[in-house]
């Protein structure tokens, strides 16, 4: 994973096409561990900094996309809608694509993606939030807190797949809650991804590994 602290320069790993008299950036990212903050700063400081490195104002730069590239098996529910938040706010263009696997939480960074993709051998599982108490013992407080903390965030889920696929709100929820697995080809059916393809970055390009 890689770190940059302020004093670091910033390192420039996207690669620029001329159109017209504009030179456009596009820029590749490697995301495949689980989603954590550790894991979320990182590649959030990774897209930042390309969108740093960009020439001295006056220079006809634009960005045109952020490739990612997402092979994980989830993790923390609140850092993966961070993720997409801020993904989502970025000033490129998001292309998303599934490499090997993405499941759970994973699911949401992926939706941030104005393009979605997959590779023939990969996968999507969807389901309901986890709780893993701290310790055995809880309070009937604490344990209502939970239990109405994973009912805000499964809607939020249901909500986010609903607006950004074929399936209706009830269809996501029921899907959730039931523990589905989706092969790409369902996930193109559902309109979770826009095709299916291999995950292609030029040969002198510099990915950002998460």
């Amino acid at each position: 994973m890689f770190e940059f602290s302020k004093a670091r320069p910033i390192v420039r790993i996207f690669s620029t096409t001329t159109k017209g008299e504009c030179q456009v950036a596009t820029a590749y990212f490697y995301f495949g561990k689980p989603i954590n903050s550790d894991t979320v700063t990182s590649c959030i400081t990774g897209m930042r900094n390309q969108l740093a490195a960009r020439p001295q104002p006056g220079t006809n730069f634009s960005w045109d996309t952020f490739h990612v590239s997402i092979a994980s098996g989830g993790g923390e529910v609140i850092s993966a809608f961070s993720l997409f938040n801020q993904m989502a706010g970025m000033d490129a263009s998001i292309h998303t694509h599934n490499s090997g696997a993405v499941d759970s939480a994973a699911l949401v960074p992926f939706l941030a993606g104005t393009r979605r993709t997959a590779s023939k051998y990969s996968g999507f599982l969807l389901h309901q939030m986890v709780w893993t108490f701290p310790a055995p013992e809880q309070t009937k407080a604490q344990v209502a807190e939970v239990t109405g903390w994973l009912k805000n965030y499964d809607r939020m889920m249901a909500e986010l797949i609903s607006e950004r696929s074929k399936l209706s709100f009830d269809d996501a929820q029921r899907m959730m809650k039931d523990g589905t697995n989706l092969t790409p080809e369902q996930a193109l059916d559902y309109g979770i991804i826009d095709a299916i393809e291999d995950f292609k970055a030029p040969r002198d390009t510099f990915t950002w590994m998460v």
